[in-house]
């Protein structure tokens, strides 16, 4: 216990690789999940026995997750873990020394759970780091996580990623609804544009309109179309779904943009749209975002269901 710290009051402790005593000392404090980030060639490590749950999600001594998709599904999955605990439960991580890797996991827990942007968490992390009664001095002064390396990750895994209109390439490719990447909407038709389709469910009892939208040239066009027809009366309830209904067929039926999506880590997306204050952040970024918070709950979902 003197070699760890909570780092989230009365749930989670982080510190070094537990010796068996220490395993058994910590069961009977409330741990009832041990999460070890370390491999079992690991030099100067034993394994231990613990009568309850042990999560492995091993790392490289002083290295970062090299998979994106599969540290973003842990880090929602820990997170979940920790906010269900029954009272009186924790959960312990660690690492070999409970410095680097178990920083690196903390401050990522620190980045999705309450918001803090990447700095702000890095510093949280050290100073829970610092709470510990017996650290040797050098480790008190690297801080938590050690390295550069695995402090530039927590920048990179949850930096905002910010895209506008029709971006073709790289990480954000397809995220804008003006892209050109056709997609079916069952019991509504087959359309150019994520935007043509969701302009169609405007007003999607009038035939002729959704088939102008189906044959839109452009999505300027399709969204022109759109200003001009007869909004249904419950567009402002069922806006949001239906954006969400679409964007998620759009990336099903294309996998290229799924695999952009579910490599950008745990980054939030914002649509950065001078004037659009509802999907888009304002250009100012006092915008709700939604249309950028919709592809953030889809690339959840298509994490945890990928398992």
């Amino acid at each position: 216990m003197d070699r760890s710290s909570y780092f989230i009051k009365d749930r989670a402790m982080f510190g070094s690789f537990p010796s068996q005593e220490a395993v058994d000392e910590l069961e009977e404090e409330g741990v009832r999940f041990f999460i070890n980030l370390t491999h079992d060639d690991e030099k100067k490590i034993t394994p231990y026995v613990t009568r309850y749950t042990q999560i492995s999600f091993p790392i490289i001594d002083r290295q970062v997750p090299k998979d994106w998709p599969a540290f973003a599904r842990f880090i929602i999955s820990l997170s979940n873990i920790i906010m269900s605990l029954k009272q009186g439960h924790l959960v312990y991580l660690h690492c070999k020394g409970g410095h680097g890797r178990s920083g690196v996991v903390v401050a990522s827990l620190f980045c999705y759970m309450f918001e803090m942007s990447p700095e702000n968490a890095l510093e949280q992390n050290t100073k829970y780091q610092s709470k510990r009664s017996v650290m040797r001095e050098k480790w008190r002064k690297l801080g938590s996580p050690q390295t550069y390396y695995q402090k530039s990750f927590v920048h990179k895994f949850f930096e905002p990623l910010v895209f506008y209109r029709a971006y073709r390439t790289g990480s954000t490719a397809g995220f804008s609804n003006f892209t050109n990447h056709r997609v079916e909407i069952k019991g509504l038709g087959s359309f150019p544009t994520s935007e043509s389709a969701i302009q169609a469910y405007k007003n999607p009892t009038d035939k002729e309109y959704v088939e102008k939208q189906e044959n839109s040239r452009s999505p300027i066009v399709a969204k022109a179309l759109g200003r001009k027809t007869e909004l249904r009366k419950d567009w402002v309830q069922v806006c949001d779904k239906l954006m969400y209904e679409v964007i998620e067929a759009k990336f099903n039926q294309n996998p290229e943009l799924k695999n952009n999506l579910i490599h950008t880590g745990l980054r939030p997306i914002i649509q950065h749209s001078r004037g659009d204050y509802f999907w888009g952040d304002g250009g100012d970024g006092t915008g709700r975002n939604k249309l950028g918070k919709i592809l953030t709950n889809l690339r959840e979902s298509f994490y945890m269901n990928e398992e």
